[in-house]
């Protein structure tokens, strides 16, 4: 509790003293989750009720980096006004809006400035030609990737959008002829399920997390030439039984964990698991080109029986407790035939590789 309380005193220090304006509140807002009316610098005045802590401190990040940038943002009636790098102005109906939805695109926008990314509110004839990058649509409440791929604004993570569209940390192997099937462990709301079936593969999708996989379902659904690929369920890929997930948000939640302990919410939701090979026998999947798996430790439970099902490639992100679970899961995919590399998951990562990272691995010909 005394960690958690410093950690939330750094981050107020950090991004909230410089944006809001009614200081004391927010304050106990983020200790107790008592409701509480919060007004920033800019002009916006917002509710939050227990539970909106992760929202506002999006929220908070977001423009205390647009003050950073230079990014102008202005309240005028009842709309929140963006004025982009480009001088091209966002105009968000705060009538219409929910506050995660106006979270989530503000943070999509500082993303995009930080990682130079095209961004606008116009999917124009130029822009849907250049990827990455983003376009908004403000009627529609809907972010649209320059490929095409489109999400609801009230279902992302913006730094999993990051990951998948900006950074493009799944590109590796995508290009090779070998694949064409691909088993989508850790879906959470679709973002890597549409992106493989934009590149023309078959796609088994798994999700543990019901609202992670509403999510999904209707991210899915927005985007009618991409879903006949995709081959959704509502299940865990570890080990066979079931397992008993913590997570932390009820809209979606990128760091839901059956197998950690830094998760502090009571919210919890036991769902059916499989192995890999349980799974291809009672799916009926003959062979996996490309197996990509963020399940936030269950990577430690693969067996050498489910590794034999992947045929080509590997790309595994994993989360350790100690070092020695790295060393036995290297050890593991070496001797099932894999050649490994590691690399950090994030640009702004500083904890120790055999902590969490990602393994790339290719089967040995």
């Amino acid at each position: 509790m005394i960690t958690r309380l410093k950690a939330q005193l750094r981050f107020y220090r950090t991004y909230i003293h410089p944006v809001v304006r009614s200081k004391s509140s927010i304050m106990s807002f983020l200790v107790t989750g008592k409701e509480t009316d919060v007004t920033f610098y800019n002009g916006l005045k917002l509710h939050f009720i227990k539970g909106d802590q992760g929202c506002i401190v999006k929220l908070a990040r977001a423009l205390y980096f647009f003050k950073i940038y230079g990014i102008e943002t202005t309240v005028y009636r009842n709309d929140l006004i963006v004025e982009l790098p480009s001088k091209e102005k966002i105009s968000i109906d705060l009538n219409r809006f929910t506050k995660e939805e106006l979270a989530n695109l503000l943070q999509i926008i500082y993303y995009c400035i930080r990682f130079d990314t095209p961004v606008s509110a116009s999917y124009t004839d130029v822009n849907k030609n250049v990827y990455p990058s983003v376009y908004f649509d403000t009627e529609s409440k809907l972010l649209v990737i320059g490929n095409g791929i489109r999400f609801h604004l009230a279902l992302i993570d913006p730094w999993i959008i990051v990951e998948t569209f900006i950074l493009r940390i799944h590109d590796k192997f995508m290009d090779s002829k070998k694949v064409k099937t691909v088993l989508d462990a850790g879906a959470a709301f679709g973002d890597t399920a549409l992106f493989f079936s934009s590149k023309g593969h078959t796609v088994y999708s798994i999700e543990p997390i019901a609202s992670n996989f509403d999510a999904l379902l209707k991210n899915v659904e927005l985007n009618p030439d991409l879903k006949d690929n995709i081959h959704p369920l509502h299940a865990a890929i570890g080990r066979d039984g079931s397992l008993e997930f913590k997570y932390e948000s009820t809209i979606v939640d990128g760091g839901a964990t059956a197998y950690l302990n830094h998760l502090t919410s009571d919210k919890t939701e036991t769902v059916r698991s499989y192995s890999i090979s349980t799974l291809c026998s009672e799916m009926k999947i003959k062979g996996i080109d490309y197996l990509k798996m963020d399940c936030k430790g269950a990577e430690f439970d693969l067996k050498k029986e489910d590794l034999d099902k992947v045929k080509y490639y590997l790309k595994l992100e994993y989360s350790a407790r100690h070092r020695g679970q790295l060393l036995s899961l290297l050890k593991l995919l070496h001797g099932s035939g894999f050649e490994c590399s590691i690399v950090k998951n994030s640009p702004d990562d500083e904890t120790s590789i055999h902590v969490n990272g990602t393994i790339y691995a290719i089967r040995k010909m």
